[in-house]
């Protein structure tokens, strides 16, 4: 009998789905009760599978990085925690990526000389998603185990309903959540495709026309440039051209700052679960 109960341990140990979460971006919210356990709860318990935790998350004030690394204890097997203060990226960071699109013949990409220009800000977040990712890569290797699914997750979202199971998703294609263009708030990328996502901020050196990015992309240019491109936009175009499939679904969220940004919008004044969902213009459903 107890032969039998290795062999079925061992069976479920073998066929254990292997998801790497990356949470990764500004804390802002984090930290506010209810968000970080709803990441948990409706985010990776809900996906299925044996979560492996990676944060890569930027506090913008002193006072906020204790709170934000207590808060990260509610999440499941943290192995890999870089939760530091928010900088910019160094010029010797951006170097690589601004020359290379300010060679490009004919326009490329423009408004390098504004400092948030949509250039600037699509490289800035894709460099901090890679560089999450390259620690789930560094993982992978010094623990010689390969992932089944990749997960982007933003640290400032309150989910209001649990995900969808990894096992309803298409093993071909990447999901995201329903939004304009490729809403870049969250992946869920089989590990054979995790790289055409998670390193987006190679886009910056495919010279592709501006065209490439706004034909087609719904995402309201509000822009700094007149001639400017969304990151969502720029997501878009690169996961087409690398002829990898998206699928989207729709799902309720409240994005929470407690430490800044959105200040204009109200839901920056909604902090508690039982209120957050009240407002329509705090959510994004299909």
């Amino acid at each position: 009998m107890w032969r039998l109960a290795y062999l079925i341990a061992w069976v479920g140990l073998v066929h254990a789905t292997l998801v790497a979460h990356c949470v990764v971006g500004q804390s802002r919210g984090f930290p506010v009760r209810g968000v970080a356990e709803s990441i948990r709860d409706n985010g990776m318990t809900a996906l299925g599978g044996e979560p492996y935790t990676f944060l890569h998350i930027g506090v913008e004030q002193e006072r906020d990085l204790w709170m934000t690394r207590e808060a990260s204890r509610l999440l499941p097997n943290v192995v890999s925690s870089n939760i530091d203060m928010d900088r910019a990226l160094t010029l010797e960071e951006e170097a690589p990526y601004r020359n290379a699109a300010l060679a490009c013949p004919g326009e490329g990409l423009l408004g390098w000389d504004h400092p948030r220009s949509y250039p600037r800000r699509f490289l800035s977040q894709y460099l901090r998603i890679q560089r999450c990712y390259e620690t789930v890569l560094a993982y992978e290797q010094s623990h010689q185990i390969k992932f089944d699914w990749v997960v982007r997750w933003r640290p400032d979202e309150l989910l209001s309903v649990p995900q969808r199971p990894l096992s309803e998703l298409s093993p071909s294609a990447v999901t995201v959540w329903d939004g304009c263009g490729v809403l870049d708030h969250a992946a869920f990328a089989p590990r054979h495709l995790s790289d055409a996502y998670f390193y987006a901020a190679e886009e910056v050196r495919a010279c592709r026309p501006l065209r490439a990015y706004t034909d087609g992309c719904h995402q309201p240019l509000m822009v700094f440039y007149e001639q400017d491109a969304p990151p969502e936009c720029i997501l878009s175009a690169r996961l087409a051209g690398l002829g990898v499939a998206v699928h989207r679904y729709p799902t309720p969220i409240c994005m929470i700052s407690a430490t800044g940004g959105y200040r204009d919008h109200r839901c920056d004044k909604v902090h508690l679960r039982e209120t957050c969902f009240k407002y329509p213009g705090c959510t994004i459903i299909k």
